[in-house]
């Protein structure tokens, strides 16, 4: 809500009175997002009119219905909450007075949702969880399967969290009936997302369950939706695990496994074929079989197929990056991401560009060198945020990290930050959106998943304060985990004490094993945003002892470790994988 609004005083009455059920009978779909342009349209109706009172009180109920619903959140399940905490408690308490008696199940539940966020009132909890359920059956439709999902997953995260027996009973009850209605043969992910909920909360009959994800998981597979495929045998070994039937839950997995690896062969058989993306869910491939164990054989096999078309994919990886054109690249940008799935546009993204060539910028920078007069007479000195002093009289290699710095904000300004717009517009971005990508993955460590899938999702939709924070100590824990993949001991004994390295002995002690892994020029550009102090950007240190201010989590640089991050998620990588298994 506008805080510029006078705050006149409303009652029950003028709520009633607003003519609202115009707005709800008007609108195009029952959902607060359509309704709250209405309000605001007719609000701005009453202003022109000088009825003050009726522009605030439409106003107050545009404010109410325009945050859209975070269901998978119970602490803030709404996006930008600032909303809650301006409604006066006065307005509350008439909203209060009036909920009960508003016919419709989406205002009311959201207007009780409000009230109970701000008060804890139970009786409001069980008013929403209600009116989320009815709201839900209105909008039951297999082909939009969100809006009816969003409402029933908010109503079960209030009983649980407000601790409300029947109204969890009511809900589960519900879920259930949803899933027999459908059977496992919806179109979509209804069903999974149903299921997944009831395995969240340990309700469920696991054998019932485990039958329906395993049929709409072979549907899926035979309509080649291999994502599809994989949340529903996912969904699958979780009730297999649930009975205690291992046998099951190991065929299941390996079924799970098995998708990736046909994945592949889709992107080979394309009519454009993708050796560097059949490369990536080769590797997946690879690693969810040897997280089953036992299946050497089987991972040989992939392993020999996936060195071919890595071999193959470094013409892929010059091709991404010539793509563009440099006069009208934000323009081109957009292009290659609009209209695409999320994955296939996040894919996009991860490879529109690539590191820049060492080589490159050693030649760019001795150039500036041997041609700039005013550095023979006015050496560079180098300063912070604070005006501190923090580098002076370079070397040549420190000059080439600030030369990176400037081809990184250039592709931050003109590649990453157009097409991370364009993917924001057309999606509804989750944070289970990114467990696809980190599952399964050589880079991201298993136990770290959602950790890596909080700050992808945080930096995409453009939270760049939380992404830094989650992200920056987990690409240096896998670090540590890829170099000690290739049979490196990256810790040292100091008086019985066993510590790991920090980042910069990792980086001193293994540049040559991160070169192996990742190649020259990445290796190169994540020295220099992480570790390098004075010339480079020194993300880490910086971060770690509290010397970035809360503006500087938003500048380019950020930015750029962020793409780097999804680069690599999708990057086929192999450290050594003999050597690993061997270890293993």
């Amino acid at each position: 809500m506008d805080s510029s609004f006078p705050n006149i005083p409303l009652s029950k009455d003028n709520f009633i009175n607003c003519n609202w059920e115009e707005v709800v009978n008007n609108s195009e779909e029952r959902t607060c997002n359509h309704y709250s342009r209405l309000f605001w349209l007719k609000s701005q109706e009453a202003e022109q009119q000088g009825n003050t009172q009726l522009q605030v009180t439409l106003a107050v109920l545009s404010g109410i219905t325009s945050p859209t619903l975070k269901s998978e959140s119970t602490e803030q399940p709404f996006y930008y909450m600032d909303f809650i905490s301006d409604i006066s408690n006065e307005y509350l308490a008439v909203l209060k007075e009036w909920v009960s008696e508003i016919f419709d199940y989406e205002l009311q539940g959201r207007i009780a949702d409000i009230i109970w966020i701000r008060n804890r009132d139970y009786r409001m909890a069980q008013i929403a969880i209600d009116s989320y359920l009815e709201a839900a059956k209105l909008l039951d439709n297999p082909e939009r399967w969100t809006l009816s999902v969003e409402r029933i997953e908010r109503a079960i995260r209030l009983a649980y969290q407000a601790n409300q027996k029947t109204h969890k009973d009511k809900v589960i009850t519900y879920i259930e009936s949803v899933l027999d209605k459908y059977n496992g043969e919806d179109l979509s992910f209804l069903s999974a997302k149903l299921m997944e909920l009831l395995q969240e909360f340990k309700k469920g009959d696991p054998l019932k369950y485990a039958s329906i994800s395993e049929k709409a998981a072979r549907r899926a597979e035979t309509e080649h939706n291999w994502h599809k495929a994989r949340n529903y045998w996912e969904i699958a070994i979780g009730w297999h695990r649930k009975n205690q039937n291992a046998n099951q839950e190991r065929s299941a997995s390996l079924s799970y496994a098995e998708t990736y690896v046909k994945e592949a062969e889709d992107k080979i058989n394309q009519t454009s074929p993708s050796c560097l993306a059949a490369s990536h869910f080769l590797i997946k491939a690879i690693e969810a079989l040897t997280n089953i164990g036992g299946n050497q054989t089987r991972i040989q096999q992939i392993h020999t197929t996936l060195l071919d078309y890595q071999q193959k994919s470094t013409t892929e990886l010059q091709s991404f990056s010539q793509q563009i054109d440099i006069s009208d690249i934000a323009g081109q940008v957009m292009q290659q991401v609009k209209g695409k799935e999320l994955h296939e546009a996040l894919f996009t993204l991860a490879f529109l560009f690539k590191s820049p060539s060492v080589s490159q910028i050693k030649q760019q920078t001795q150039e500036i060198i041997t041609t700039s007069i005013s550095r023979s007479i006015f050496p560079p000195v180098y300063i912070n945020e604070t005006g501190k002093i923090i580098g002076q009289n370079p070397s040549l290699e420190d000059e080439m990290y600030t030369t990176a710095i400037r081809y990184q904000q250039i592709q931050v300004q003109a590649v990453i930050e157009p097409a991370r717009y364009q993917i924001n517009l057309e999606h509804y971005i989750k944070i289970s959106d990114f467990y696809e990508i980190v599952t399964n993955n050589p880079f991201v460590p298993r136990g770290r998943e959602e950790i890596y899938a909080r700050g992808l999702h945080a930096g995409l939709t453009g939270d760049f304060l939380i992404a830094a924070h989650l992200l920056i100590p987990q690409i240096e824990h896998s670090l540590r985990c890829l170099v000690k993949r290739r049979g490196n001991i990256t810790s040292w004994l100091d008086k019985g004490i066993q510590d790991e390295y920090i980042m910069s002995v990792l980086f001193d002690k293994h540049e040559a094993d991160l070169q192996a892994i990742f190649g020259e020029d990445i290796a190169f550009d994540l020295i220099g945003l992480l570790n390098r102090k004075g010339f480079g950007s020194n993300l880490r240190n910086l971060m770690a002892h509290g010397l970035i201010s809360l503006n500087g989590f938003y500048t380019p640089l950020v930015v750029y470790l962020w793409w780097l991050t999804l680069h690599l998620c999708y990057l086929p990588i192999v450290s050594n994988r003999e050597s690993s298994q061997e270890n293993e």
